[in-house]
């Protein structure tokens, strides 16, 4: 299990503390972090190290950084 954060943003270059929950890989981790979603059209910024893993648009697109 990975050790993922969250943090749900008015736009990408918004900062805000985030949540920490455990994911097995990172399509769970995204599921997770859809259902934790509290206000639509806000943009979700997903961290795993430290590092932004993926991040969705206000669309809800997810986009992966490699």
């Amino acid at each position: 299990m990975e050790i993922y954060n969250l943090q749900e943003k008015q736009n990408i270059n918004s900062t805000r503390d985030g949540e920490d929950f455990e994911a097995v890989n990172l399509k769970e981790a995204k599921k997770i972090a859809e259902k934790m979603q509290v206000f639509q059209g806000t943009v979700l910024d997903l961290t795993l190290y430290g590092k932004t893993v993926a991040f969705t648009d206000e669309n809800g697109k997810w986009t992966e950084v490699l």
